[in-house]
């Protein structure tokens, strides 16, 4: 799936959520066009990425639900202690600069330049993904990249639906 194809269904979700639309309605008007659990090889390993960084990572100094959360989250991978910890600081620079790009995103007005800002901001996004990743590949041990990597590409991979395409 094109970089720009990915782009247009993440538009077209973002515009039905601004709407009031749930994803329970997105999924009456658009079509799965990737189903991971069916199909986990059509997921591209950046998004499951994105989704497992954005969905574990937690503040600097998060609080006890925070804490639980992604307790909850690194607990399925497996890793060692020390790999926990690589790994949560990583997680925690993750998302510090999430948050930049949050706010970035929410400062956006609608205008002639809202698609190239966009755009930049989609492309950051995809940038701290890629050397949150990188970082932690030279971080963590052989064996914790190895059960990241798994985790992701089986675990997350499974739980990602791509939509596009209305259907009637």
């Amino acid at each position: 799936m094109s970089y720009l194809r990915h782009l247009q269904l993440a538009a077209t979700v973002a515009f039905l959520a601004c709407q009031g639309i749930t994803a329970q309605q997105a999924q009456m008007h658009l079509q799965v066009v990737v189903d991971g659990s069916v199909t986990p090889d059509l997921i591209p390993d950046s998004l499951a990425y994105r989704h497992f960084f954005t969905a574990a990572a937690a503040h600097p100094f998060p609080d006890a639900t925070e804490q639980a959360r992604q307790a909850a989250h690194l607990s399925r991978i497996g890793l060692s202690a020390a790999d926990r910890q690589v790994l949560i600081a990583g997680l925690t620079s993750f998302r510090t600069e999430l948050d930049d790009f949050e706010s970035a995103r929410a400062s956006v007005t609608p205008g002639p330049t809202t698609d190239a800002q966009v755009s930049a901001l989609e492309t950051q996004a995809d940038n701290l993904v890629a050397t949150t990743l990188q970082a932690l590949r030279q971080s963590l041990t052989v064996y914790g990249v190895n059960l990241l990597d798994q985790y992701v590409k089986t675990r997350v991979k499974a739980h990602i639906r791509i939509y596009g395409g209305s259907h009637h």
